[in-house]
């Protein structure tokens, strides 16, 4: 079936003043989709979209075609869909729970990964690659490298938590997210910080990405307290929330920059975008509790891909 995709109809909330955006949804009404709880987004050198769902398995999305890959019709077994990565040479790898598991996709050929590292962290929440190529996985359990070869154990100068995010800069500087804090060094000498300490608003980070070298956003879990994000420029800390901004939220799920240095942030209340010229700002789709919730982000060019509880927004600017 062809897919054909419809505008969103807004609600009373507005996009960006003065802002030029199309504004489309991918949804299981208009589409091929099996369902619209989409969790993670990736795309792969070819341009293929790759959308995680809740319950319906991985789904390959070229614009043209939708081709679902689920228990029913491959090895990967386990439901909801999380994180998504896709490595220097464009092979797509790709955690589930429920059971916990990993794979990997080259072409259409699923393989999956097994081994005592992978299965020593106890389910997969995060990935991220250096410069190098290199991969590393955080979960329940820890982290663990992947070099292309050989597998091996991250030594942590703190044990028993779980890490919600990984990041590496171009220099090849780490930073960890997890329940308890931040941790931020090389996979020899690490600086750890612990909420109320070192500036840190929240002990959950649940987000990261490097700007440079020396820059780091760093998005909380919500909850209590102040979350939103902080901006950490060498040793200076900005921090941005709902009671000092126009943060809209203060769970910031996913980080992602665009090729103009604008951030794009996926909060349970909307889409917050930073930027030197504008400030921050929010972008509301729909109307009603839980109607605005993003869980993730993917920048193609100057398309932003969104992934949320009612399918998937494309937003060109």
């Amino acid at each position: 079936m062809k897919i054909v995709l419809i505008l969103i109809l807004f609600s009373f909330f507005s996009l960006l003043s003065n802002a030029q955006r199309n504004i489309e949804l991918i949804s299981k009404e208009n589409s091929e989709l099996p369902e619209d709880d989409i969790w993670s987004i990736a795309i792969d050198p070819l341009g293929n979209k790759w959308f995680g769902t809740s319950k319906s398995g991985l789904v390959k999305f070229n614009n043209s075609r939708t081709k679902v890959f689920s228990s029913a019709n491959s090895i990967i077994k386990g439901g909801p869909i999380g994180a998504l990565l896709v490595d220097s040479h464009g092979i797509l790898w790709i955690s589930t729970s429920n059971p916990d598991g990993l794979f990997t996709i080259k072409g259409d050929s699923v393989k999956k990964i097994k081994n005592k590292y992978i299965e020593g962290l106890a389910g997969v929440i995060a990935m991220s690659k250096n410069a190098k190529g290199e991969i590393y996985f955080g979960g329940s359990n820890g982290m663990v490298k992947f070099d292309g070869a050989t597998w091996s154990k991250m030594e942590l100068p703190i044990n028993g938590v779980v890490i919600r995010a990984i990041d590496v800069s171009q220099n090849g500087i780490i930073a960890v997210g997890h329940n308890d804090g931040l941790l931020i060094g090389t996979e020899k000498k690490w600086q750890i910080f612990e909420e109320e300490k070192e500036k840190l608003q929240l002990p959950v980070v649940r987000s990261l990405k490097f700007t440079s070298d020396t820059t780091l956003i760093i998005g909380y879990g919500g909850g209590f307290g102040n979350g939103g994000f902080s901006v950490k420029n060498k040793e200076v800390w900005v921090h941005y929330n709902k009671l000092n901004s126009k943060m809209p939220d203060n769970m910031v799920r996913d980080i992602e920059i665009d090729g103009r240095g604008n951030y794009w942030m996926a909060t349970n209340n909307g889409l917050a975008t930073f930027s030197r010229s504008d400030g921050l700002k929010s972008i509301f789709f729909r109307n009603g509790t839980f109607k605005n919730v993003i869980l993730d982000i993917c920048i193609e060019n100057n398309i932003v891909w969104i992934a949320t509880n009612f399918g998937v927004i494309k937003l060109t600017e």
